[in-house]
């Protein structure tokens, strides 16, 4: 009996050891796991003196000429036309691979007669054609479902419509490509103006904040018709907003107006700051989330 006794209080006291090594063991996974989830999620400022790295997640950001980002509400991808989605992600293929990935039409393609010729309308009523089959470039659909999922986080916000634009031309879809003719040129007129002010990380997110105005011109008609009129024009928040944001006209310089930025430094201090968000992918790369104004 006495044996058995002594077996019994060997066992509890084994049992007791045991289990106090596991709880200190599992006590110090916690511990790391929760050091880890903090140094995580830490705020780090980046450095933004060397542009490459925070252009190449700006490209992403769904603005082009016929669709703006930057409204007064934050603007997530449910806000973003099925069109805009094609026109950036285009463009973020023709950044990766240097123009390349939208394949140029090589001469295979030119001597087949069989490539269909297309022309549609702009709202201008211009007529475009690829004539003798010929276009700018090519589209193939499923390198372009792939770059929405590259520059948007998901292949489900792809749409296979009939045409798009961006700020590279514009796009008309027959049987599985789609086939592009170059009409970036641009004429002078009221434009935005931005200014990155900083970045940060935090986790497995990356915040951009970014000044923005919209410039427009007061006496673009009467300049045109005389060239010797100096151009004026005043700074407003949107290309929608009736009140600008200081009351001063300025005068425009063509040889020194980089940034209105650098005229007058109350132009950015009376700049609303947008907060751009992008999140890191399975895959390593980062993807455009949200634009929201961050002040009034």
């Amino acid at each position: 009996m006495k044996k058995v006794l002594i077996a019994v209080l060997v066992i509890i006291v084994v049992a007791t050891g045991v289990y106090l090594g596991y709880s200190q063991i599992n006590h110090k996974k916690d511990d790391n796991k929760s050091q880890n989830n903090n140094n995580s999620s830490k705020v780090v400022e980046l450095d933004i003196s060397d542009r490459t790295f925070v252009n190449s997640l700006m490209i992403d950001v769904p603005n082009i000429v016929n669709f703006n980002i930057y409204q007064g509400k934050k603007m997530t991808i449910s806000d973003v036309p099925e069109n805009v989605i094609l026109g950036i992600s285009a463009e973020r293929m023709m950044k990766d691979y240097n123009s390349i990935y939208a394949s140029v039409l090589d001469d295979s393609i030119n001597e087949d007669r069989n490539v269909p010729l297309y022309t549609y309308e702009k709202n201008e009523g211009i007529d475009y054609k690829c004539e003798d089959g010929f276009c700018d470039f090519l589209i193939d659909v499923d390198m372009l479902k792939d770059s929405v999922k590259r520059t948007f986080g998901s292949e489900q916000y792809f749409q296979k419509i009939d045409s798009f634009s961006g700020s590279f031309g514009d796009c008309r879809l027959q049987d599985n490509t789609y086939y592009c003719i170059n009409d970036s040129g641009s004429i002078f007129g009221n434009y935005a103006d931005k200014k990155i002010e900083k970045a940060e990380q935090e986790g497995d997110y990356i915040y951009i904040y970014e000044k923005y105005v919209y410039v427009h011109f007061e006496n673009l008609e009467e300049h045109y018709k005389d060239s010797s009129i100096q151009l004026q024009f005043k700074i407003y928040p949107s290309p929608d907003s009736e009140t600008s944001i200081v009351d001063t006209v300025y005068p425009y310089d063509f040889e020194n107006t980089n940034s209105v930025f650098d005229i007058d430094e109350s132009i950015e201090k009376n700049a609303i700051t947008y907060k751009h968000t992008f999140k890191k992918s399975s895959s390593g790369t980062y993807y455009w989330v949200s634009t929201e104004p961050i002040d009034k």
